[in-house]
């Protein structure tokens, strides 16, 4: 009305703190069937070979794996399977978080910790009495525990002062574990314990960052350098992870295993079918981490797997059975199943390229019996906590809200608090971020991946 006095305009900053606010104080943003839930049905990242299973993600290798949604109680549950352990017929591997334990056939797992903290690299002794691993039972980044095969009372073995991580256990009932080296210089350095005493001594190696004994512990196989923490691709800088052999009964420095020129690590003694001596390791040779093997004076190079896109991150062997951890499974493969390759010669270096042929594993498949608590639908009582980002509207009078992944719009005065909608077919099988108003105030941009691929939303 002409001449009648303007309404004052609430600075946004103020609106802002309302609409917040506002959302805040009405609790719980989930009805019993939908969303803001805190589980996220898992989408595995992992191939996988199984016939007749979908999911969102393909893989150049095989076939992936459908997302695991939450469990009934007639339903198999898949988990994420790293870190295998392996001792003739006995497998365990690291899967929630936890040790569990399997035949090498497959089939039903039992859980063999409980502890709320992290149970990882698991090692199996040569007579398959005992487990060793690094846990947290006493915080901090975790320390070496040996414990019984069966299951029993974790026993602490190491006191180090940085991260550890275990090798193996040797015949002489030794765990063999990288630890902060003895004078704190960088890197790590391999140590033993023993199981018995409790004795400990380091190796004569620096840099080492893994290592394995041959059966006699005579020889020591070790890695030097290799990026941590890192998870570049195909890296030929200076840090390049490079295989070493050194005779402990002698003084002779340690010696390059193989050439350079490729990141090669996870040495694993084992015997061919002939009795010769050779070294299983893992190398990105060829583009992608696979299985390698070579004489154990370093000639005649071979590929044992040829896996594309996903690369193997961790093995263990035991006689000629590797059991190694790709994508979100574990694979078995028998070495005396493997073709006879072609020799080192027509392995062209780092590129990988030749004629020889190999056999990948066979994918094993595992039931883990559990109440799988992470997986239970709970509700969130107070979204705020779970708050990613807010975005105001171009008018001043709405915020668009992210928590876990869904998106809300709260007003102030009578403009109500509204859920935006999402795929209900999908449950939580993807999320939102980056949600922004359009220039009219009336739409919501945002970035979502319900379709499998990070697409732009409106809503």
């Amino acid at each position: 009305m002409p001449g009648s006095p303007r309404k004052p305009q609430k600075p946004r900053s103020t609106l802002l703190s309302l609409a917040l606010a506002a959302a805040c104080a009405t609790g719980a943003w989930m009805a019993p069937d939908r969303a803001w839930s805190a589980h996220a049905g898992r989408a595995s990242d992992a191939s996988a070979s199984a016939a007749g299973k979908t999911g969102p993600t393909t893989v150049p290798s095989a076939a992936p794996r459908a997302s695991d949604g939450p469990a009934s109680s007639t339903a198999q549950v898949e988990g994420f399977y790293r870190q295998p352990a392996l001792q003739g017929d006995r497998l365990v591997f690291v899967s929630e978080g936890d040790l569990w334990s399997a035949s090498l056939q497959g089939g039903s797992a039992q859980r063999l910790t409980t502890h709320l903290g992290s149970e990882s690299s698991p090692a199996l002794s040569p007579d398959g009495r005992w487990l060793a691993f690094v846990g947290q039972y006493d915080g901090g980044v975790g320390d070496v525990y040996v414990m019984p095969a069966n299951g029993g009372v974790p026993r602490r073995m190491s006191w180090d002062t940085g991260p550890v991580r275990v090798w193996g256990i040797t015949a002489r009932n030794e765990v063999l574990y990288t630890g902060a080296t003895e004078r704190g210089e960088a890197g790590t350095q391999l140590h033993l314990v023993n199981i018995d005493t409790g004795e400990r001594r380091a190796l004569p190696v620096g840099q080492a960052a893994d290592g394995a004994l041959s059966d006699d512990g005579r020889w020591l196989y070790f890695t030097r350098n290799g990026l941590r923490g890192d998870n570049a691709r195909q890296y030929r800088g200076g840090a390049m992870a490079r295989l070493w052999v050194m005779d402990l009964n002698s003084q002779a420095e340690a010696r390059p295993l193989v050439a350079e020129g490729s990141n090669d690590r996870r040495p694993m003694p084992y015997r061919d079918a002939q009795g010769r001596d050779r070294i299983a390791f893992l190398s990105d040779r060829d583009g992608t981490y696979n299985l390698w093997s070579v004489a154990a004076d370093g000639s005649d190079l071979q590929q044992l797997t040829r896996h594309r896109g996903w690369d193997i991150r961790h093995a263990s062997i035991s006689g000629r059975q590797v059991v190694y951890a790709l994508g979100a499974d574990l694979y078995r493969l028998d070495l005396d199943g493997v073709p006879p390759t072609a020799d080192a010669g027509s392995v062209t270096g780092a590129s990988g390229t030749g004629a020889a042929a190999s056999s990948d594993g066979t994918r094993l498949r595992f039931t883990l019996h559990s109440d799988h608590d992470q997986m239970r639908r709970r509700w969130i009582a107070k979204p705020q906590d779970f708050l990613t980002s807010v975005a105001l509207s171009p008018d001043g009078e709405r915020v668009v809200l992210t928590s876990r992944g869904r998106l809300a719009t709260q007003g102030v005065g009578p403009l109500r608090r509204a859920e935006l909608p999402f795929p209900q077919d999908l449950t939580d099988a993807g999320r939102c971020r980056d949600a922004r108003f359009s220039a009219d105030s009336r739409s919501i941009f945002s970035v979502c991946d319900f379709s499998g691929e990070t697409e732009t939303d409106a809503s």
